[in-house]
């Protein structure tokens, strides 16, 4: 945040904890932004393929990319965003040296801290991570779940040439901290949660929760169809569904609009339906069917895959759409991403120009504030429970941020 050195005085001021409270309040009562974390992409320079170092997010602002540097974090290899809360961001590192170290990071005033690392056990034989971060209201603390799928040894053919004689659906565990411990407690899952290939669906924090789609591999029929984990009291629940409620078997599980919703995406026809899931204390729980149409086609080529993000508070709804290029000079698929408008009342789509974006991204809802890492006590092994820095946490009684309408119409053109 480059305000912060106009003078000492203004420094102290942005660095007052009560300051810091009073703007997070503020800021939570406002739509959410758009903060795009860059893919890899294989470049060829001079014959030889290198990875985009990545050493930048990107915030939308009226249409524009505003790059955010993360030299701070130190990372020295590809990342990912996995959470966001209050205006920090959960990154995982990938760096094969040191196996997923965790940070929260505040992109606005660029500091983070490190989380205590996980076993090394927890990486042997896993099929797949997924990761959730949140904050807990009763007791005022941030948390992070580590879900991963381990199989046996004996399990691995099977697993992976996926053989339909031999189904493996590798046991689901799971690890979790909260602020002022120093290392990570196992967790029990009462069931499987969905993965895709080597990495699952999205983590989705929403009314106290984590929630997960059940995974469907192995089971005949069963109204359980979402998992959630209660971040207070760290007990699980499933969220089941009536059998009259006709749903298909594989669906992505987003945040939309403040309330949980399956999607599925017909990319050939060119639409995604989306079922919200309402509860209500009159009628019980219910679903409401929605319709997002998408650009099917650039340039002659399809676009695919199609992932809706949510509903603006304009009630038009974003999405994200993946396009797939040949390269013959180095014989390799390029993948080129953009984000697309879906105006229902018009039934109009269309995909947006945003000036400076990465060429492949992923999309991720946020809250800019100044909120400082430095006031979370994540506290190595050995290390003394001390919270430093600046910042309180938040004290307020309301709702999470979770529950606003994710993002107001960002000023896209045609």
């Amino acid at each position: 945040m480059r305000c912060k050195c106009v003078c000492k005085t203004w420094y102290k001021l942005t660095s007052d904890s009560e300051f810091i409270n009073m703007h997070l309040k503020k800021a939570l009562c406002q739509p959410l932004s758009i903060i795009l974390e860059p893919s890899n992409a294989l470049v060829d320079c001079r014959n030889c393929l290198s990875f985009d170092p990545r050493n930048s997010l990107f915030l939308i602002d009226k249409g524009k990319c505003s790059p955010i540097p993360v030299k701070n974090l130190i990372l020295r290899s590809s990342y990912n965003i996995v959470g966001s809360c209050n205006g920090l961001l959960c990154i995982v590192s990938t760096d094969i040296d040191e196996p997923m170290p965790i940070s929260i990071y505040n992109p606005i005033t660029r500091e983070c801290i490190k989380l205590p690392k996980i076993s090394p056990k927890v990486f042997e034989r896993n099929a797949g991570f997924c990761y959730g971060f949140g904050f807990d209201q009763i007791r005022k603390k941030y948390k992070v779940v580590c879900v991963y799928r381990q199989y046996k040894e004996e399990e691995t053919w099977a697993y992976y040439s996926n053989c339909p004689c031999h189904p493996v659906v590798p046991a689901t565990k799971g690890v979790i901290i909260k602020e002022g411990e120093s290392s990570w407690r196992t967790i029990k899952f009462p069931y499987h949660i969905e993965f895709i290939e080597m990495r699952s669906y999205e983590t989705v924090f929403l009314d106290g929760a984590f929630h997960w789609t059940i995974c469907m591999k192995g089971r005949m029929s069963g109204p359980e169809r979402i998992l959630a984990l209660d971040i207070s009291t760290e007990k699980f629940h499933a969220i089941n569904f009536p059998s009259s409620f006709e749903l298909p078997k594989y669906l992505d599980l987003i945040n939309f609009a403040g309330s949980l919703a399956f999607v599925e995406t017909d990319t050939i026809g060119g639409s995604s339906r989306i079922w919200c899931i309402v509860n209500s204390k009159a009628i019980g729980r219910s679903l409401h069917l929605y319709t997002c149409k998408h650009v099917t086609e650039i340039n002659g080529r399809i676009i695919s895959p199609i992932k809706v993000l949510g509903m603006l508070s304009n009630g038009s709804f974003l999405y994200q759409a993946s396009d797939f290029q040949w390269i013959k000079q180095i014989q390799l698929i390029q993948q080129s991403d953009r984000l697309g408008l879906y105006i229902p009342e018009k039934e109009l789509s269309f995909l947006c120009k945003m000036y400076g974006a990465p060429q492949s991204f992923q999309t991720f809802f946020f809250t800019p504030t100044l909120v400082s890492p430095e006031a979370i006590n994540f506290p190595s092994v050995g290390e003394k429970s001390q919270i430093r820095g600046r910042g309180r946490r938040w004290t307020r009684d309301e709702r999470q941020s979770d529950r606003r309408s994710p993002i107001v119409s960002p000023s896209f053109s045609d």
